[in-house]
C-alpha cells in the first residue's frame, strides 16, 4: 500500500540520513535553482514539509513542498520531488498534494520542473521561468 507521509520537523534530519540519495537526485536532475542545504533546514524550521513516498515500509521516494503567498491568496510549490518506481505512486503522490493544499487554504500547485515530470504531476506549463545569476 502507497503512503504519503509528512515528515515532522524535528525527524527531518533523520530522515534525510535515510533517504538522502533520494535528496540528493532531485539536485542532480534539477537546473540547480534549489540548495539542499536550504531546502532540509526549511524543513527543519517547518518552513516547508518533507514528505516520504513508501510501499509499506519501503521508500520509494522524497518530496518538499512549501506554501507561498501568490497574487491573490496561497499556491503549494513543490520544490523537489525524486524517487524510483514513480509511475506506481505519483497518482497517490498528487491526491495526497491536492488535500494538503486544500488544507493549507492554496488555491493552486506549482513546480519548476522537467517537461516529462510536469506531464506526470498532470501540471499544464502556463509561462517561462527565466534567470541570471547576480554577484
Amino acid at each position: 500500500m502507497i503512503r504519503v507521509l509528512a515528515v515532522p520537523p524535528d525527524d527531518v534530519a533523520s530522515a534525510v540520513k535515510i533517504l538522502g540519495s533520494f535528496v540528493e537526485k532531485i539536485f542532480s536532475r534539477g537546473s540547480g535553482g534549489c540548495n539542499p542545504y536550504r531546502m532540509v533546514q526549511n524543513a527543519i524550521q517547518n518552513k516547508s514539509v518533507m514528505w516520504i513516498i513508501a510501499d509499506g515500509k519501503t521508500p520509494l521516494g522524497v518530496a518538499f513542498t512549501q506554501v507561498e503567498p501568490w497574487i491573490e491568496g496561497k499556491r503549494l510549490r513543490i520544490v523537489g520531488l525524486a524517487g524510483s518506481q514513480m509511475a506506481k505512486w505519483l497518482d497517490a503522490f498528487k491526491d495526497e498534494m491536492k488535500k494538503h493544499g486544500r488544507d493549507e487554504g492554496c488555491e493552486g500547485m506549482v513546480a519548476e520542473t522537467r517537461r516529462g515530470m510536469a506531464r506526470a504531476l498532470g501540471l499544464k506549463p502556463v509561462r517561462v521561468i527565466i534567470e541570471m545569476e547576480i554577484s
